[in-house]
């Protein structure tokens, strides 16, 4: 008796040391998961997309009318969220051609087996979605629906935590706390329009470390956000340098490709070079942000093009050098994008007849695919 007397302190101190450790796994555990929902399953990280306007939608198919309160009830539980209204406009003529978000209940033979509902983010201007698609199979439709939601409202990661967006989801007819989280988030002011992933975990790893329920005081939850925010700018940037992996939740997919994974390293180094030029989550610095920039540039990414070209226009990192600059504009503007286009004319203008003359005739930068 005396023995267990002497131990039961030590029982109780073991079981709250346990319990700390778990609730500190929390913030651990949710800080991974905003940062996986950054990355879509084929192995890129990816800008923040959002609606900024009213979201006029339709629900049809051949089994629509089963389905169609669950589905209304998901879309209201994520618009409720994000401060977005929802008109339904399935009853009117002319819906098909006016719609913004088009719900379809399909039969059970159509789309993969291992895709059985899918979003598609169809019209895009700049950051705002301003048409999706979503198709889901009618035996499907209950386990899909709020997943799908959280893709429509642009959040597009599969990550591994207490999320309808995971592939084993704890919950699918529900949005879970963390959902929740990640929309408020989301949708907030503190939200950058057209966001970089790294910009944008710096307000999910804020709302993150601002929860109630963590079991670690405020300011240990938020410097450990802070430590968390610098481990994945150095895991971009490795990834960038060629040198790095995605997260492990996105090889885990079987969607991603080392195709898919190559071409996300320009993509890496874009964002590395905005998060230097922002400052955003490391200090200013416009050097290490052209560096990033003419990495990316060289891959072929067409907004490192543009910013690399711009820096060399402006000198801002780099001497200026404005035929190396309307090269590297010249070549992003043969996409066509009004915004470049429009850019390029603009810094023509600024030169004399025969540096612009000159500018033309130079070749067009070596580019390594």
């Amino acid at each position: 008796m005396t023995v267990l007397r002497l131990l039961k302190p030590f029982g109780v101190l073991l079981l709250s040391l346990c319990l700390g450790a778990a609730h500190a796994d929390k913030l651990d555990d949710n800080l991974q998961t905003v940062w996986e929902s950054l990355w879509d399953q084929r192995g890129s990280p990816r800008s923040v997309l959002r609606w900024n306007k009213p979201i006029h939608y339709r629900i049809h198919g051949p089994d629509a009318s089963r389905h169609q309160d669950h589905i209304r009830s998901a879309l209201q539980a994520v618009a409720e969220i994000a401060h977005i209204q929802i008109i339904d406009v399935s009853a009117q003529a002319d819906a098909e051609t006016t719609v913004a978000l088009d719900l379809e209940v399909v039969k059970d033979t159509d789309l993969r087996d291992n895709e059985p509902c899918v979003t598609y983010h169809r019209k895009l201007n700049g950051g705002a979605l301003e048409k999706v698609s979503v198709k889901m199979r009618s035996r499907d439709t209950w386990r899909c629906t709020f997943h799908e939601m959280m893709h429509v409202m642009g959040i597009i990661g599969h990550p591994s935590g207490k999320t309808v967006l995971s592939y084993f989801p704890y919950r699918r007819d529900a949005l879970m706390d963390l959902d929740q989280l990640m929309l408020a988030a989301w949708y907030s002011p503190a939200m950058p329009e057209n966001a970089t992933p790294l910009e944008a975990l710096v307000v999910l790893s804020d709302a993150v470390a601002r929860q109630s329920d963590l079991g670690v005081p405020a300011g240990d939850a938020s410097l450990r956000s802070g430590a968390f925010n610098q481990r994945m700018l150095q895991q971009m940037e490795s990834l960038a340098a060629g040198q790095g992996e995605i997260p492990a939740i996105i090889l885990r997919s079987g969607k991603a490709s080392q195709l898919f994974i190559r071409n996300a390293q320009p993509v890496a180094a874009f964002f590395v070079g905005m998060a230097y030029f922002r400052g955003v989550i490391t200090h200013q610095d416009s050097v290490t942000a052209a560096l990033w920039f003419k990495r990316g540039a060289e891959k072929g990414n067409l907004p490192a093009q543009f910013a690399w070209g711009a820096a060399l226009m402006e000198g801002i990192g780099v001497e200026a050098d404005h035929l190396a600059g309307i090269a590297w504009l010249t070549l992003a503007a043969k996409t066509g994008i009004p915004f470049i286009v429009n850019f390029l004319a603009l810094v023509e203008k600024k030169l004399n007849p025969e540096e612009l003359e000159k500018a033309r005739a130079q070749p067009a930068p070596q580019v390594d695919l």
